[in-house]
């Protein structure tokens, strides 16, 4: 083989092996930087920052390091990216362990940047640590970024929109000489999550409410009882009904760590309930899931809203052997299984660039065997997107690294584009169907069985990836054939199909509810799948609740 072809086909490999966090040959730093992760140690979500802080740290360093001029940090030259880490202990919600193990990040390992935080109780105390130490003339660090905590006030409390009346004192928004050092990474904020499990239960009800008879639907909601979801189940109860929700059981106090809803999910069988609203960021919501399965206690209810551990592979995959005991659930999320959201390609804005969004769930998975949540997904992406603000600025001083966080800082991540509001927290512009401006958002997955159990993203609705929100065959024997959502599969049905045939999402055509197959194509699997079911009927229709 010509040598230099064979020479040409070793660097591709180098260079592909590299991008997939290998390390590249090291080279000698001039120093090392000191970053901080603290998250509820014991906890999926700990884990995922961990794990996602591990990847960026590879990838940083297998880049040679941050490269910084010189200056009072040291000479010039690439600097080693160091992570150290720290329990925020979540289960004490005084917060004051989690703010004890803030100030030993800040001041005896000499962090200059933090990121993390999951709990609210923790996250306001740890905040609160930071943001003095920030402006201690003895010490002018960290900047905090949460990555764990969409608690609104946190960071901006939206006091200028009317929620809550007047200045809280107490966010960017409202105390901006206090916590200017704080930023949000990831999630959005829990107004945003709100609005966006809204728009997915609209979808659902106005779907379940031509299948089933009378004006409303019967509704349910299951909030885990902690702080954060005070505000989420007040909203809930107060708008759903405006999206033909009938809401007939919603009770006051839900254990988030139960090993056992036998009796919440009896009372939501009892009223005749067919959605489900759930919201647990806790072990809670994958029991309670798997429990209304049809297989199980059969709720015979969608299930939609906030299953935080619902992101993991291991959902789906245990317990052994009944498998897929998650199908159907339908939850916010950072990503579907493999979701393409960006390509590979450098971003036009740092050294490091953006990997394709399948590249990172592809390695993530190799390297730790189960899919990334959220957590992993913000940490990664904000330690590399703080890198990039840190060679940007060409300094470690975290006021300079501020002014670029908050100037014309806007990058292409795993997850889409990225850029912080004017008060530190996550831009994100689109709630519902639609995605066109490509800033990162919550996505709506639903847990499907197609290809041994993926997750699909079925809001928004709009895209390539998108794919038909599905309800269980023991709901509704006839769903993804019936189209037109009559009761029969007939001639209607037929000629929505051959309307929307040969059609991908974004074609003019594209009708999502005639992709009975859900694989992002209308063509002739599904023109025989709907001859398989042509003349079935459900009578009586609507259906009674």
């Amino acid at each position: 083989m010509n040598k230099k072809l064979t020479a040409g086909i070793m660097v591709t490999l180098m260079l592909t092996i590299g991008a997939l966090y290998v390390p590249l040959p090291t080279k000698a730093y001039a120093g090392h930087i000191d970053f901080g992760v603290i998250g509820p140690v014991g906890f999926v979500q700990y884990t995922g920052m961990y794990e996602g802080a591990e990847m960026a740290k590879a990838e940083i360093n297998g880049q040679g390091g941050i490269l910084l001029p010189a200056g009072t940090w040291g000479p010039a030259g690439y600097y080693e990216m160091v992570v150290n880490y720290g329990d925020e202990h979540m289960m004490d919600q005084t917060g004051q362990q989690g703010k004890a193990e803030m100030n030993r990040l800040i001041v005896t390992e000499g962090c200059q940047f933090v990121m993390g935080g999951f709990r609210t109780e923790c996250v306001g105390p740890m905040r609160d640590e930071a943001a003095g130490l920030a402006n201690d003339p003895d010490y002018k660090r960290p900047i905090y970024i949460i990555a764990g905590a969409a608690t609104n006030e946190l960071v901006d409390c939206k006091n200028a929109y009317g929620y809550p009346p007047g200045p809280c004192g107490a966010c960017v928004r409202c105390n901006y000489a206090l916590y200017q050092y704080t930023f949000r990474y990831t999630p959005v904020n829990s107004t945003t999550l709100f609005m966006t499990i809204l728009g997915a239960a609209g979808n659902a009800l106005a779907k379940l409410n031509k299948i089933y008879d009378g004006a409303t639907v019967n509704t349910a909601i299951v909030c885990e009882t902690l702080s954060w979801t005070v505000a989420m189940r007040a909203g809930l109860t107060a708008y759903l009904p405006a999206y033909g929700a009938n809401i007939v059981y919603n009770p006051d106090t839900v254990d988030p760590y139960a090993e056992d809803y036998t009796d919440i999910i009896t009372a939501i069988k009892a009223a005749h309930t067919r959605l489900v609203i759930n919201v647990f960021s806790s072990e809670g919501g994958r029991t309670f899931a798997r429990q209304c399965h049809p297989t199980q206690l059969d709720v015979n209810a969608s299930l939609i809203g906030i299953d935080v551990l619902g992101q993991l592979s291991e959902t789906w995959d245990k317990p052994t052997p009944d498998a897929g005991l998650c199908e159907y659930e339908t939850f916010l999320a950072s990503a579907g299984t493999r979701t393409p959201f960006t390509a590979a390609g450098p971003d036009g804005y740092g050294r490091f660039g953006t990997i394709a969004t399948t590249a990172f769930w592809d390695a993530y998975v190799a390297r730790w065997g189960h899919a990334p949540i959220y957590t992993a997904w913000g940490v990664y992406d904000g330690l590399i997107g703080l890198a990039e603000s840190i060679e940007n600025a060409g300094s470690i001083d975290i006021a300079a690294v501020k002014n670029e966080m908050e100037g014309e800082f806007e990058r292409l991540g795993v997850l889409g584009k990225f850029k912080f509001t004017n008060h530190h927290d996550v831009y994100s512009d689109e709630l519902g169907n639609d995605w066109d401006n490509g800033y990162v958002r919550a996505h709506m997955v639903q847990w499907q069985r197609t290809a041994s159990g993926v997750m699909q993203v079925v809001s928004p609705n709009d895209q390539d990836f998108s794919r038909r929100w599905m309800i269980a065959d023991t709901m509704y024997s006839l769903d993804g054939f019936d189209i037109n959502l009559d009761g029969k599969v007939n001639i209607l049905d037929a000629i929505r199909l051959a309307g929307a045939f040969g059609t991908r999402p974004g074609d003019t055509n594209w009708n999502i509810e005639a992709d009975i197959k859900v694989n992002g194509v209308i063509n002739i699997l599904d023109a025989i799948a709907l001859a398989g079911k042509f003349g079935k009927s459900v009578t009586p229709f609507p259906m009674a609740q």
